[in-house]
């Protein structure tokens, strides 16, 4: 009988090394629950518990088992990514920003959505390394969160037409659809897929939501795709590639008159005004306007977190700014603009190199560092008019598949050590 611990298992704390491999299950299981409970998007926000959402203390207790199980358990030794040091550092500051705060409850779950993005990806990444099933593990149920969030969603298209938000809400849906897409674009570059089909009935799925944000980005990710995610370029097909993506964003745009009433602005008597434009930028215009003067004020430290959204409730009663660079620079600054930044950036550089290693990849890893990588991309692209970065449904999500893929580079098959006796006497009291 050998030893079921691979041989590159950090040593937990001596209280739970009796039972390491029970608690490194545990691990994985609330990876699986965090991924499959995504796949219910904003649905848990419905149940209240004594004024929190069910979403909030989902998100508290994904907090406290993500860096439970990675500090206490694990005691990683693997060195922190650079980008991971880098969002540290921008939680620390977001965390001290809250001391100015004047919303510190609102910044509260903002923070804690940071943390848990964070926190996945530091305790996926470890497991992985040292245990790698974990990857398939979370490639099936990355695939069952996904197609899961579609069907409910196809039950909101029949209920109440495009756009619906019963029983998920539109918008949280194509957001989360976004990673839905990032993967299975991965999984059709990586020939690890099923062809395109699967790939067209997301992009649909996402412009029958009628999120302009969100439909435009999946759009943009395919051509994107087939530059970052390919070891060769085919000119050819990458121009076929754009033409087809237009091709589909004309389409919906001009075939289908909800999807076009979101994009085309109502014909006025005359030149379309300044006001008309702002005005059918749903208050965009105006939520920027105001968010920015307001940074303008306290540039360099920022106004705390959670100001932004208490801000603009209070004058337009409107809790986000939906742009989450606009938030970031008001709440923590140029200071925390500049951190998260840099942490965006080191992460993303960290994936793409990994792309460059694809030849040599068996196709799973291929395919989850590739959703990852384009999962970051979609990601930033939805904030510049969105609020992707709070919402704990895609950032939980998104930590696990980058942490994954970080883990990857590490991996390392586990090694025969001989009977639980003898490991036993070579350990002593270690066991």
């Amino acid at each position: 009988m050998s030893d079921p611990r691979p041989s590159g298992i950090a040593r937990p704390l001596p209280y739970l090394k009796a039972d390491a491999v029970q608690w490194h299950r545990l691990a994985q299981h609330l990876l699986s629950f965090a991924l499959l409970a995504s796949g219910l998007v904003d649905l848990p926000r419905r149940l209240d518990f004594g004024g929190l959402s069910t979403l909030a203390v989902l998100t508290v207790l994904y907090n406290v088992g993500a860096f439970g199980l990675y500090f206490v358990l694990i005691g990683s030794r693997l060195a922190l990514p650079a980008g991971a040091r880098a969002f540290l550092f921008f939680l620390v500051w977001a965390t001290v920003s809250l001391v100015w705060s004047p919303a510190r409850f609102e910044g509260a779950q903002n923070l804690l959505v940071y943390s848990g993005f964070l926190g996945f990806l530091l305790l996926a990444r470890d497991l992985t390394a040292r245990w790698p099933h974990t990857l398939r593990l979370v490639s099936s149920n990355m695939s069952g969160a996904v197609w899961f969030a579609t069907a409910l969603y196809a039950v909101s298209l029949v209920v109440g037409g495009p756009g619906a938000n019963w029983p998920l809400g539109a918008r949280g849906f194509a957001l989360f659809a976004l990673l839905g897409v990032s993967w299975i674009l991965a999984g059709w570059l990586d020939g690890s897929g099923r062809g395109p089909w699967p790939l067209l009935l997301f992009v649909a799925m996402i412009a029958l939501s009628l999120s302009r944000t969100a439909f435009v980005t999946a759009v943009l990710l395919i051509p994107i795709a087939f530059v970052a995610v390919r070891q060769k370029i085919s000119v050819p097909r990458l121009l076929v590639t754009c033409m087809v993506s237009a091709s589909i964003l004309y389409a919906a745009i001009v075939l289908v008159p909800p999807i076009a009433e979101r994009f085309v602005i109502p014909e006025p008597e005359g030149p379309a005004s300044e006001q008309d434009i702002r005005a059918f930028m749903t208050g965009r215009y105006a939520m920027w306007s105001l968010t920015w003067d307001s940074f303008l004020d306290r540039p360099w430290t920022g106004h705390g977190a959670g100001s932004a959204g208490a801000e603009l409730a209070y004058l337009l009663e409107i809790a986000h700014p939906h742009n989450d660079y606009l938030r970031v620079l008001h709440d923590y600054g140029v200071l925390g603009f500049a951190v998260f930044v840099l942490a965006v950036i080191l992460l993303g550089w960290r994936l793409f190199r990994g792309l460059r290693k694809r030849p040599t990849q068996p196709p799973r890893v291929r395919r989850i560092r590739s959703a990852a990588f384009l999962g970051i991309i979609a990601t930033l692209l939805s904030m510049l008019t969105d609020n992707t970065a709070v919402y704990v449904y895609h950032m939980v999500p998104l930590g696990i598949l980058v942490g994954v893929a970080l883990g990857s580079e590490a991996t390392r098959p586990p090694k025969r050590r001989g009977n639980v006796r003898t490991v036993m006497m070579r350990r002593g009291n270690d066991v």
